[in-house]
């Protein structure tokens, strides 16, 4: 078979962009009968034209064997060759087709050329796998889907990276409550002039985080994931999952205390709300911040559907509740429209705790009403003002403290304040310790130039110097320093309420044998003023005194191990009927307390407070023994914790940054008073990668 191709003429139209190519003429010429013995002189014969520019060559023949696939084109009375071919395998001939004549071939003509091109493929039954094989080989390009699922991967995996950065900045911005935004955080992320979360994303570019700062030159402006409101995303999805394992903590507690306080902030009342509860897996009480809510309605049943809502919009299990903690407001302590007696109608085993360290304030504040001692604490507080208004007059406290007290441990003066007496202790114990150093101050500051520090100094020198003052300072602080102690105690986390009412009873123990004999304490109290004034070269003006006065009503009071002792079988049947609700098996307490009494007995150590009480306690022996011991170290004692909240409070909502959102403080508050509370990066991402965003995440 020959076929000649004598003109092939290309005409172009109008459009330069079209071609049309048309074969003028074609002379295809064909032999009747094909055989085998001769098919090896058949040959296709290509004369290429002198106008054709696909050659520049005038005469040229290519042959080819009987396998070229040039001999089948157009030809249908082949069939039986074709048969043929079908039936015997392939073997290459000396002379291949034209169109493999070559040893590589592929991309870029570098791979080797090799079964089905060049050599001979025999094994069919085993073509499935030797293709499958043929395409996972190195070096070999992947099918379109694989590449799209790598390329993929490889994009969400470079998108989670920058994401984690972000994430990460924002968190160590949290915990340690620095401001993110600034008033110039806007325009380019590389800017130098901007503020803390800009500036640490540059710091960790400077680290070495080549990926981040690709993103932030080169990335996308409306996808850079630093705005305001990403960083308002993940802040709350952070407070959520610190929240989620506080919740899921109460729950398996199984017995919890609210604690709540307010504070006015800016314009808007708020409440502070927190949870005690007994943590198995840590076996320690723990009082944690649960959130920061808006109060609007201040009345005792606005306040009261402001608590209950916080607890169960959080799945918090108020079943459980056993215990409130509030301040002696009335709105929250009212026995009639207070909260705690609304909340107590609908849970009656949540008895209400007005907090012990508000009380003992209130009794320190009445017993200090008396003239003598209420001038006393005045004219220390006012030295104290003095002394710290100035920055001059510090310095010679300062200085005088190194001249006459060269071991003194302190030297300033601490700030009197007028609600926690706890700092009111160490403010007088740290005027008596610094005495003889302020007085030498004063002396030096009272022939100062400056009119007005001339003239305090002349009047305080004068009150502090006289033997009145000494003395009531020396009582003041002698009886201060037994209820510094106690009023330190009522504001720890584990205060225990056995412990705690224990040392109440010590405390009274001391200021009643005080009192009885007050002639010797006295007469004691009054050698140390003495010696204060002989060292001030003052001496001791006796006034007229009466004898003590024997007609009061002073009653000791029982200790609290004395009533438990002696407690009746009758008073043990209500508290199991109270708590009958939350009890295992109220039914067989009494001979489980038997049982339990009957193995204290035996031991010499036992336990002294609620929580060694559930350290020691198997609560598959004694259900209903633990189930009230957990009760009794739930119950609050004061309310120290929401308050230390107010104090991060002021530090994440400052006068500039007073438009922060309810969401976004929540966030930050909960990160940065559970420091403690490990939140993974990779978890805030899943979550965040959750909502539709503007690049792969998962």
């Amino acid at each position: 078979m020959t076929v000649s191709f004598t003109k092939i003429k290309r005409n172009k139209t109008d459009n330069p962009t079209s071609e049309n190519v048309s074969i003028d003429q074609a002379n295809l010429s064909e032999q009747p009968s094909i055989s085998k013995n001769d098919s090896d002189n058949h040959n296709i014969a290509l004369t290429p034209n002198s106008n054709n520019s696909m050659s520049n060559d005038s005469d040229k023949t290519l042959t080819a064997g009987e396998n070229d696939i040039g001999n089948y084109v157009h030809n249908l009375e082949i069939d039986d060759l074709k048969k043929e071919l079908l039936k015997t395998p392939w073997v290459p001939h000396s002379t291949p087709c034209v169109l493999f004549d070559r040893e590589k071939g592929g991309k870029g003509g570098h791979q080797k050329l090799g079964a089905l091109v060049s050599k001979e493929y025999a094994t069919w039954k085993n073509a499935l796998q030797d293709f499958q094989l043929h395409a996972m080989n190195e070096g070999r390009s992947k099918n379109i889907t694989e590449q799209l699922s790598i390329e993929r991967s490889r994009q969400i995996e470079q998108n989670r990276n920058i994401l984690l950065s972000v994430i990460k900045t924002i968190i160590l911005c949290s915990k340690q409550e620095f401001a993110l935004r600034g008033s110039n955080d806007f325009g380019n992320v590389m800017n130098i002039n901007t503020f803390n979360f800009r500036a640490l994303l540059r710091f960790r570019v400077d680290s070495g985080d080549t990926i981040l700062e690709e993103h932030l030159k080169n990335g996308p402006k409306n996808s850079l994931y630093t705005s305001p409101g990403i960083q308002n995303g993940i802040i709350s999805i952070c407070g959520d999952i610190i929240k989620s394992k506080i919740i899921q903590r109460v729950n398996a507690a199984e017995c919890f205390s609210v604690l709540a306080d307010e504070t006015t902030e800016g314009r808007i009342e708020q409440m502070s709300i927190c949870l005690r509860y007994y943590d198995r897996g840590d076996k320690k009480i723990r009082e944690d911040f649960l959130e920061f809510t808006p109060a609007v309605d201040l009345t005792g049943k606005g306040l009261t559907t402001l608590i209950m809502s916080s607890l169960q919009n959080n799945g918090i299990n108020c079943q459980f509740l056993v215990g409130q903690g509030y301040d002696g407001a009335s709105e929250m302590s009212g026995y009639l429209h207070g909260a705690q007696e609304y909340i107590k109608k609908e849970f009656p085993t949540a008895l209400y705790v007005h907090c012990s360290a508000h009380s003992l304030n209130l009794a320190l504040a009445n017993a200090s009403s008396l003239p003598t001692i209420r001038n006393c604490i005045s004219t220390i507080q006012t030295v104290g003002t003095v002394f710290r208004s100035s920055a001059q007059r510090s310095e010679v406290l300062r200085i005088s403290i190194i001249e006459t007290l060269p071991q003194a441990r302190h030297s300033t003066l601490v700030a009197l304040c007028e609600t926690r007496w706890v700092y009111k202790h160490e403010s007088v114990l740290r005027f008596k310790e610094l005495y003889p150093a302020i007085i030498v101050a004063l002396e030096k500051l009272e022939s100062s130039i400056n009119k007005e520090t001339a003239q305090k100094s002349c009047q305080l020198l004068s009150s502090i110097k006289g033997a009145k003052f000494v003395i009531l300072l020396i009582i003041i602080e002698n009886i201060f320093s037994y209820t510094l102690t106690l009023c330190k105690q009522l504001q720890t986390i584990n205060a225990d309420l056995v412990e705690t009412c224990n040392h109440i009873d010590d405390v009274l123990a001391i200021l009643d044998e005080i009192r009885e004999n007050n002639n010797n304490h006295f007469s004691d109290m009054f050698f140390v003023a003495a010696i204060m004034m002989n060292k001030n070269k003052e001496e001791i003006d006796f006034p007229r005194f009466a004898n003590r006065q024997t007609q009061l009503n002073n009653v000791p009071a029982n200790s609290s191990e004395d009533k438990c002792i002696h407690s009746t079988s009758e008073e043990m049947n209500d508290s199991v009927q109270f708590y009958s609700r939350i009890l295992t098996e109220p039914n067989v307490f009494k001979a489980e307390f038997s049982i339990w009494k009957s193995k204290w007995l035996k031991e010499e150590l036992r336990p002294n407070t609620a929580i060694e009480a559930l350290d020691n306690c198997n609560i598959l022996l004694f259900p209903n023994l633990w189930k009230f011991s957990l009760v009794l170290a739930t119950i609050p004692m004061s309310i120290a914790t929401p308050e230390r909240t107010f104090s991060s409070l002021k530090g994440l909502k400052t006068y500039l940054r007073n438009s922060t959102g309810e969401t976004r403080i929540n966030g930050l508050a909960l990160m940065s008073i559970h420091r403690e509370i490990n939140v993974d990066p990779e978890e805030v991402l899943n979550r965040f990668a959750k909502q539709p965003r503007r690049i792969m995440l998962l």
